[in-house]
């Protein structure tokens, strides 16, 4: 794939992990999400913004909500925690809006842009109507960076990641829409919890499981949270710090350590498909499964089904805690071979390489419905919390 390498930021100071539940059961805003297929590149291509990190364009499993915005209703906004601006598409204005002034710019891997107005209006879901500050792009074509069938991007990016793409702010604060829900304390603190469920990936509007702000949901765990500093940004092509919500996810077993040039560097990322893990690991567990190769044409890693019982699971480790996904949970199920026309008499795993040893992995939709991953920018130092469920494989 050859990605272009990035410059490695170090990590801070060694911070205390905790491994005790954060909070009392569920006191925030719960949000359910459903599933839906597409077989759209724009936004799985899109993902790679400002690093320029290639991602093969093979399928899209994203999680997506509704929303209403003055008298209008959005369906389908894609639920991005790699993505930086929250934008519906289109958009430009209502009898209810306040225009800002401040515009946004991003720039996605495929050359795609979008432009377009920072507005304040009246936002409805998951049960509340609050007036918030997101993104009207004002056109809608197959040229945009949203399929025909998608009315925009919901991010649960950083501030930091958000401030990056908008221009003539000045001292006019834009805060991500779970920030603002803070601030305005319609929501107890500036947190979310990712709650997606395994089951049923494809159709139209399929249970993708629930998103909660604000609180954690300690009732949909089966385990302590693991607790770990958000990382340093990466330098992107324009020599900007953007700073993600990742964190270092080790696989002890391929031989990648936090303690490697790269940190273990790993995004934790809603907007793509694909578990892509560097280029040395990728190797060595695809040399453990006779037979299987990456399919570039596919975009997919194909194992022939004879090697079902020799697929590795991989290991992924936070701060010491281990959480395992059995090789078989690292393949697609039959309707996404189907649907894609992928050839039945293989297995096909979601697992790819990054490309390079440089730069950062991804722990994409796949991954994140076998453990729930907890975003904290309400802590002194922004964290990122990892515990199991009742998905999570044995």
């Amino acid at each position: 794939m050859g990605p272009t390498l990035l410059d490695m930021l170090g990590l801070v100071g060694a911070l205390l992990v905790s491994s005790a539940f954060a909070l009392p059961p569920h006191r925030g805003l719960e949000i359910p999400v459903k599933r839906k297929l597409t077989q759209d590149g724009l936004l799985n291509e899109r993902l790679r913004k400002r690093t320029n990190v290639a991602v093969d364009t093979w399928e899209i499993n994203g999680f997506y909500l509704d929303l209403t915005i003055g008298a209008t209703k959005y369906t389908n906004l894609l639920i991005d925690t790699g993505s930086a601006v929250t934008f519906v598409s289109p958009y430009t204005g209502s009898s209810t809006a306040t225009n800002t002034g401040v515009t946004f710019k991003e720039t996605f891997a495929d050359g795609s842009v979008a432009t377009g107005t920072i507005w304040e209006d009246q936002v409805e879901f998951g049960g509340i109507k609050s007036k918030l500050a997101f993104g009207g792009y004002p056109s809608k074509t197959r040229t945009a960076p949203i399929p025909n069938d998608k009315n925009g991007i919901f991010s649960m990016g950083t501030e930091q990641d958000l401030s990056t793409v908008l221009i003539n702010a000045g001292t006019q604060h834009i805060g991500t829409i779970p920030a603002q829900l803070a601030v305005q304390k319609i929501i107890p603190a500036n947190l979310i919890q990712l709650k997606f469920i395994p089951d049923g990936f494809i159709g139209e509007s399929t249970d993708g499981g629930a998103m909660s702000l604000g609180a954690i949901d300690t009732t949909f765990l089966t385990s302590p949270i693991t607790y770990t500093p958000r990382l340093p940004g990466l330098k992107g092509l324009d020599g900007k710090i953007i700073e993600y919500w990742a964190a270092s996810v080790e696989l002890p077993s391929l031989g990648l350590l936090k303690t490697n040039a790269n940190k273990a560097f790993t995004l934790i990322d809603s907007g793509t498909t694909y578990t892509q893990i560097f280029e040395t690991p990728f190797k060595t567990w695809l040399a453990k499964i006779p037979g299987a190769f990456y399919n570039a044409t596919a975009g997919a890693t194909q194992i022939p089904k004879t090697s079902l019982a020799k697929i590795p699971a991989l290991d992924w480790t936070i701060e010491g805690k281990t959480f395992t996904v059995s090789g078989q949970a690292l393949l697609v199920g039959d309707a996404v071979v189907s649907g894609f026309n992928l050839n039945p008499a293989y297995l096909w795993s979601y697992v790819q390489s990054t490309g390079s040893d440089a730069g950062m992995q991804i722990l994409g939709t796949y991954s994140l419905t076998y453990i729930s991953v907890i975003l904290d920018a309400s802590s002194a130092v922004p964290r990122l919390g990892f515990a199991k469920t009742k998905y999570s494989p044995a």
